[in-house]
Parts: structure tokens; C-alpha cells; sequence
């Protein structure tokens, strides 16, 4: 394994138990040991400048900012490290609210991570579950569901081409075929539909961890509870050893199952 968790896996929520009940969107909370603060916004992924997310979030950043002047702090960003774009506006309709943090937090000159697991640990977790087909298409899926999101839709076959060439490289799957064309059989494989690429309720079904959908939804619960939350606890963790006050902005879902754990943590 790449990381090790000192706190116990069983302070995570199950997904079981988040999926019984709703949760606000957003989903923030504050918390504080001495002069040392977690602030958690548990987001919408939005990509609208005008969305009503946004000034909330505005706000709670600059709760973070000023009680945490002059102190060691790190801001923790969902899905990789962000490019530091030229405005408000083109960060947000660019990569939403986290995009639009990263901004944020560089106008600070506050440092930015992404506490993600690396890809090829990712797939090759994934691959020893599920088939290599079923983890393709899961991951590809959540990229036709991010290009549904946007308000603003660049051309599909680019967008979702440029991270199935990516998956090429980071997977370390060499004689996998990651082409569009392979992902379109897959789905109709396994849903007996043409592929629809703007059916946006259908990809918010089949990648939500909450239900049954289909395998697909039984890899992103795997990949949710089993991989990410676990390694992003374990990144908490060790920023928050290390003495750094944190502000952290993941989906809302995170923020409800990472609480019970990180309120153990800076008690």
C-alpha cells in the first residue's frame, strides 16, 4: 500500500448511512484546536459565476483567511492540482467552485495539494475488484457526467479524449484500448442502450455511490470508501500533525463522511 491511516477506517460514515438521509448543500463546518483550524466547505460542483454556492463559499474563505493570518495553513483541492487561472470567472466556468478556491488561495499565496490517490495505484486497486472494462468505463463516465455539468460545453469528443489519453499513461495498463469508440461498446455492453453523451441524469445514476444501478455504482462506492476517503483522511491527517491550519473543499458528500473522523481528529 502507498499510505497508512493511523485512525481507524470505521470513523468514516458508511455510504450506507449517508445515502438514508439528505444533507445540505453546501455542507461547511469549522473546527479548531488552539490556534490550529479545519475549515471543511463540503461543495455543489457548480460552473455558473452567478450561482448562489458562490458567495457562501466567499464568505467562509474569508472567515478562513482572516482567522488564520499569519499562520502555517494549506488549502486541500478535489481532483488534482489546479492551474492558476486569470479571473474569477474563467476559474469557476472552467473547473467550478475547487478551480475558483485554487484562484483563491493564490491571490493568498497560500499553497495548494490534492490529497488523491495517484492514478496507476487508483486503477490498479480498481482492476483487482472489478474488470479492467467496468473501471474504464467508470472513470469515463465521470468525465461525460463533469461535462454535463458545464455551462459552457466545449466539443465532447475533445474533452473526454483528452483524459482518455491521459488514462493511457497513468493507468499502466499498456495494452488497454482507452479509445472513445471502446467506451461507447462498453456502455452498451453493459446497459443494452445507444450511448447518449448529454444524458446527464443517466451518468449522475450510474456514478453515484448511494445506489444500484448498475457494477458502475459498486466501483464508485468501492473507489469512495475504500480508496479516496481513506487516503484523504490519511492527508488530513498529516497536514494536520505537521501544525497546519487547513481549508479543505471537496463535494458535500466528503465533508458529511469525513466528519465523525476529523472532529476525532483536532478534538
Amino acid at each position: 500500500m502507498l499510505y497508512t491511516v493511523s485512525m481507524n477506517h470505521d470513523d468514516l460514515m458508511p455510504y450506507a448511512e449517508y445515502g438514508s438521509k439528505e444533507y445540505a448543500f453546501p455542507y461547511p463546518y469549522h473546527l479548531s484546536k488552539g490556534a490550529q483550524h479545519l475549515y471543511f466547505f463540503g461543495s455543489r460542483h457548480v460552473y455558473d459565476p452567478n450561482d448562489e454556492q458562490i458567495p457562501k463559499l466567499e464568505i467562509f474563505w474569508e472567515d478562513f483567511s482572516a482567522t488564520t493570518n499569519g499562520s502555517e495553513r494549506i488549502v486541500l483541492v478535489e481532483g488534482g492540482k489546479r492551474a492558476i487561472l486569470n479571473s474569477k470567472k474563467e476559474a469557476i466556468e472552467t473547473g467550478g467552485e475547487i478551480q475558483y478556491t485554487a484562484f483563491l488561495a493564490a491571490q493568498s499565496d497560500i499553497s495548494i495539494e490534492s490529497p488523491e490517490p495517484r492514478a496507476s495505484h487508483w486503477f490498479q486497486e480498481l482492476a483487482s475488484r472489478f474488470s479492467k472494462d467496468a473501471v474504464a468505463y467508470y472513470d469515463f463516465a465521470r468525465v461525460c457526467y463533469q461535462w454535463n455539468q458545464k455551462d459552457v460545453r466545449p466539443s465532447f469528443e475533445t474533452y473526454v479524449s483528452n483524459f482518455l489519453e491521459a488514462n493511457i499513461k497513468n493507468s499502466g495498463w499498456n495494452d488497454y484500448d482507452f479509445s472513445l469508440e471502446h467506451m461507447k461498446e462498453i456502455h452498451y455492453d453493459l446497459f443494452h442502450t445507444m450511448f447518449k453523451e448529454d444524458d446527464k441524469e443517466f451518468f449522475y445514476n450510474v456514478i453515484n455511490p448511494t445506489t444500484s444501478f448498475s457494477i458502475i455504482n459498486k466501483i464508485s462506492l468501492a473507489d469512495d470508501e475504500g480508496i479516496r476517503d481513506t487516503y484523504i483522511l490519511s492527508e488530513i491527517e498529516r497536514y494536520w500533525n505537521e501544525g497546519k491550519s487547513l481549508f479543505i473543499i471537496y463535494g458535500q458528500q466528503h465533508a458529511v463522511i469525513l466528519e465523525k473522523a476529523l472532529r476525532k481528529l483536532v478534538r
